[in-house]
């Protein structure tokens, strides 16, 4: 970032004449700065929310607002403000601790020179990351308008690997007489060429493959089979071209007699894009739609909210009592439910068998969760009837956000199907929301809970092995296992290894753990031999 421009800047510290002084050192710096004071966790949330911020700078020893609870609070909001510390310990662990708790640095107080450096640093760090991401998006959106215009195009389109299709538009399936182009891809180029031409194809192909990229573009002439085995003289253009990442050849034919007909092929586009059971839209353009909000984001400066809402006990209750029927009567009756509580711009979309995904743009997270919290209210209170049975109907919703630093469409579906995944851990009945965090740096008190729970094991035998026979497909008679360890917590539930071992082998505990698994695996093993 150039000197001379305008960064906004977060501020927190106990002491507004710290405040003062440090505006005044980086204003007498040449640069110039929008800063604000932060005394608060409200204060913060809300500023976070309402507008992006390049940095923030906090004192170690702030009290009003601890720096470690600001950093969760950024992550959790998904914002990108790196935050360096100034501490007024002059000791090599003062940065450690920084570090751990997600500071991008750790600056002594009054080394002014130094803090200057880290925040050039820090905000040339962000803008390259901001580059990357819109370079990204950009990718990603010439790549999803590539493959639009070849889905849409009324040219017969496929591209040829290894002698067989790995992709064909429509046109090119409907010349062929296929109705839907997925009945041809992964299809032998062979299998749609007369027998007398076969050969001449074969040799063609090869003869193109070896000359590599010297090949020119030509015109391959053979006699067709369509699928309903008559025979259709071709003439298709052939080239080098790359597609999703390889190297491949393209097939192209113009097809004369597709439909010129605006009306139809708008209507055609609409049944694409909606699902047949609901009425709602489909999968497909909700990612296309998010895809589109990803760049609006980044250009004024909003954030807007993903909803995976998905239907409790859908398929261990409802389909089992209802059948498909039943449940097909359910789904179109919650799709309808919510359309009513749309907001305009909105789009909702079904996502699976017993989910819905709804795009809000221009949502905060406080507003997002407040409007979740109220359709699981709303819906409890709504009764689904079918045939001669009233059903209650509760919803659980995962909530991410779409902002300057959400990466891609397939990104954020992800982090909201996981705030479901840890709401349903937290809460199995359901009827509740959950704001997707990213995962928080282990901090010293639950490193210190697991090094007991470690500790603990250790001492008094309070890890478990499972043994998971291993079956020979060729019939050997060999015995294997794999071993998997668990440990006991307090209440002597079992922990897998993704939920302490990591931890584990920060505090130095991992190679103890390995050692009393491998005993104890032997031990049993001996056993297991002795009894024969």
């Amino acid at each position: 970032m150039n000197a001379n421009e305008t960064f906004r800047l977060l501020i927190l510290n106990d002491s507004r004449d710290e405040v003062e002084r440090l505006v005044s050192m980086l204003n007498n710096a040449g640069r110039t700065i929008r800063p604000q004071h932060i005394e608060s966790e409200e204060a913060l949330t809300k500023l976070l929310q309402e507008q992006n911020w390049d940095l923030m700078i906090a004192q170690e020893a702030c009290t009003n607002l601890p720096p470690n609870t600001a950093i969760r609070q950024i992550k959790r909001l998904n914002k990108d403000v790196p935050v360096i510390l100034v501490s007024d310990q002059d000791t090599t662990q003062s940065v450690v601790e920084g570090l751990k708790i997600g500071a991008r640095d750790v600056v002594q107080l009054d080394q002014d020179q130094h803090l200057l450096l880290v925040i050039q640093r820090e905000l040339e760090n962000r803008e390259h990351r901001q580059s990357r991401r819109l370079a990204d998006r950009k990718l990603r959106d010439a790549e999803r308008r590539g493959q639009q215009l070849l889905d849409s195009s009324r040219d017969a389109i496929a591209y040829v690997q290894d002698g067989m299709y790995l992709y064909a538009n429509q046109s090119f399936a409907e010349l062929f007489g296929y109705s839907d182009r997925e009945d041809i891809e992964c299809m032998p180029i062979i299998d749609m060429v007369e027998a007398q031409d076969q050969d001449q194809v074969r040799s063609f192909l090869r003869e193109f493959a070896i000359k590599g990229d010297e090949a020119e573009s030509c015109e391959l002439n053979f006699q067709g089979v369509s699928a309903d085995g008559s025979p259709r003289s071709l003439t298709i253009q052939v080239a080098l071209a790359i597609y999703d990442d390889e190297s491949c050849i393209q097939f192209m034919m113009p097809a004369s007699s597709m439909s010129n007909n605006l009306e139809l092929r708008e209507e055609i586009q609409n049944i694409k894009d909606r699902d047949s059971l609901t009425g709602l839209f489909n999968r497909q353009y909700l990612t296309e739609k998010i895809e589109q909000e990803l760049s609006k984001v980044t250009e004024k400066e909003s954030t807007s909210t993903l909803f995976y809402i998905e239907i409790d006990n859908f398929f261990e209750a409802l389909q089992p009592d209802l059948g498909l029927s039943g449940c097909d009567q359910l789904l179109i009756n919650i799709a309808e439910w919510q359309q009513q509580h749309l907001h305009e711009h909105e789009t909702l979309a079904r996502f699976g068998d017993n989910a819905f995904m709804l795009l809000s743009p221009d949502q905060s997270a406080d507003v997002a969760i407040e409007r979740a919290q109220g359709w699981c209210r709303k819906l409890q209170q709504h009764t689904v009837h079918i045939d001669d049975m009233s059903i209650p109907v509760t919803v659980s919703i995962g909530i991410s956000l779409i902002n300057e630093v959400s990466s891609s469409a397939n990104t954020t579906v992800q982090n909201a199907l996981h705030a479901v995944e840890i709401l349903r851990k937290q809460n199995i009945a359901g009827n509740d929301c959950r704001l997707y965090e990213p995962e928080a740096p282990v901090d010293e008190r639950e490193a210190a809970d697991i090094a007991r729970l470690v500790q603990t094991a250790l001492n008094n035998n309070r890890f478990r092995l499972l043994f998971q026979p291993l079956i020979s497909l060729r019939g050997s008679d060999d015995e294997h296992y794999e071993i998997l360890l668990r440990l006991l917590d307090d209440n002597d539930q079992d922990l897998s290894p993704n939920d302490f071992m990591k931890t584990a082998q920060k505090i130095g505990a991992g190679s103890k753990i390995d050692r009393w698994a491998i005993l104890e695996t032997i031990k049993t093993l001996s056993q297991h031999r002795a009894g024969g």
